[in-house]
């Protein structure tokens, strides 16, 4: 996860991706990730779940789940913010593991997928 070409891949991803160390700090990031929780400086270092407050606490359970080490997952789930209507956003989570092969940390893919779930409700529903 160390080599300039991991970082630059994972930086450059179009998609919303954070790599997790196994304390669920931020080792690297997505350029995406940054812009979907709304943030300018770096984030290595940080701990993903106080920069990502608004995750579902069900998310967060799952999400430390994974640091034990389970296999991959990936789901749509249900988010209603404190104020707003209810969002949809679908998940991956891999774990990755160091030159031991011990449990290294976590890769988190999401997306917010509300206007698609939308979309495919309104047509189930026709």
């Amino acid at each position: 996860m160390e080599s300039i070409t991991a970082k630059f891949t994972i930086r450059q991803s179009p998609f919303s991706v954070a790599v997790l160390d196994s304390n669920g700090n931020i080792l690297n990031y997505s350029n995406r990730f940054a812009e979907e929780i709304d943030h300018q400086e770096d984030l290595t270092g940080q701990d993903y779940f106080t920069m990502v407050p608004h995750v579902p606490h069900a998310f967060k359970k799952i999400n430390k789940d994974y640091f034990e080490g389970k296999s991959t997952k990936t789901e749509v789930s249900r988010f209603i913010p404190l104020q707003g209507l209810p969002q949809w956003y679908e998940w991956k989570l891999s774990y990755w593991t160091g030159d031991n092969d011990q449990f290294g940390g976590l890769m988190i893919h999401f997306e917010e997928v509300t206007e698609s779930h939308r979309d495919r409700e309104l047509i189930s529903r026709a």
